[in-house]
């Protein structure tokens, strides 16, 4: 059996064990509990840093943090992970994640951890072997620091694939 905490704090929990067979009332047992942190970057506050020609291979997704960030593709839910760019003026970032295995991949490009704070998104949700990309066009003139959200809108498997970033 697998949880995932997708609260930011530690969580108490109750591990139950009993028997298959109602007509066993006890007897011996073995219980294996293994708990592993989510990754840093799972918190939008602690972004992990692109830089532009960036990938990352078979980030982890299974412990990333639960996040939907209103006005982007709402029905895409599952873990996230954040990332932050810099976009120079009149550069458009790129980014765009490749699903694998079980895994379907979405990405939003947000400038806040607020919930309106959207500015693009994966118009689809990318199934295995293939991609969703979201591109956001700077024109403000002034370098942007932006957040990028890629999110694993499979919430049960273990990775995403390969996540290329270009600005």
């Amino acid at each position: 059996v697998t949880y995932i905490n997708r609260e930011i704090t530690a969580q108490d929990l109750v591990i139950a064990v009993s028997a298959v067979d109602a007509a066993v009332s006890s007897g011996p047992f073995s219980l294996s509990v293994r708990v592993t942190p989510a990754p840093a970057n799972a918190a939008c506050s602690m972004p992990l840093p692109l830089v532009n020609g960036t990938m990352l291979s078979r980030v982890p997704y299974l412990q990333a943090l639960s996040r939907d960030i209103g006005g982007c593709r709402t029905s895409a839910m599952g873990t996230m992970l954040h990332y932050s760019a810099q976009v120079p003026p009149g550069r458009r970032l790129t980014v765009t994640a490749t699903a694998t295995g079980a895994a379907r991949a979405a990405v939003r490009i947000f400038d806040a951890c607020a919930p309106a704070a959207c500015l693009a998104s994966s118009d689809d949700v990318a199934a295995s072997g293939t991609s969703a990309a979201a591109r956001f066009l700077n024109d403000s003139g002034a370098m942007r620091n932006v957040l990028v959200g890629v999110l694993n809108a499979e919430p049960l498997t273990a990775s995403v694939g390969e996540i290329w970033v270009r600005a």
